[in-house]
């Protein structure tokens, strides 16, 4: 299995850094299957609390394949 590195940078005045790392990290499950459900089926945390080396496992629906990120 390969491994899957990503980074973006979201510039928002509106909400603070605190507030967008827990819905983007801590509350990935709600937050993406929220906003994207008709890609994210499920996102589980495999390993971790959501600090630095946290690995997700994330299914989507369409393909059925599911990707871990670290």
């Amino acid at each position: 299995m390969a491994m899957t590195t990503t980074a973006h940078e979201i510039k928002s005045s509106n909400i603070s850094a605190e507030r967008m790392f827990n819905a983007v990290i801590l509350e990935a499950n709600t937050t993406y299957t929220t906003v994207f459900p008709q890609m994210v089926k499920t996102i589980e945390t495999i390993q971790g609390d959501g600090g630095p080396g946290t690995i997700f496992e994330i299914a989507f629906i369409d393909s059925g394949k599911r990707f871990l990120f670290r």
